[in-house]
């Protein structure tokens, strides 16, 4: 169990640390964490206070697994990956405070 754990802990450190080096959107966001055990993709502002943690989707079966998170060059899109789903969904990051947008991609019926 502690490998898992430890694990997880190296794909939050590694996805924070990917993140935090670019300012993101509109609204003064900085930061987007991704908790790979709780599926929840959290927003911080510039002095890290929390704007929004947003809940994905549950995958048909298992546990939710969120391990990265990307944002488009214009700053209004996130994707975020959900291993354990093969899903990427995306987040608006145009609004105040940020949701789920559109129809997330399931990348193992994508050809």
């Amino acid at each position: 169990m502690y490998f898992r754990e430890a694990l997880s802990r190296a794909f939050f450190l590694a996805t924070l640390s990917l993140v935090a080096s670019s300012a993101l959107f509109a609204q003064k966001a900085q930061l987007l964490v991704t908790d790979t055990s709780a599926g929840t993709v959290t927003v911080f502002d510039p002095g890290l206070g929390v704007i929004a943690t947003i809940t994905l989707p549950p995958p048909a079966s298992g546990a939710l697994n969120t391990i990265a998170v990307a944002v488009n060059p214009s700053k209004t899109l996130a994707a975020v990956s959900n291993f354990n789903a093969n899903r990427i969904d995306f987040l608006d990051l145009t609004v105040t405070s940020p949701v789920l947008t559109g129809t997330s991609v399931n990348w193992l019926t994508v050809s």
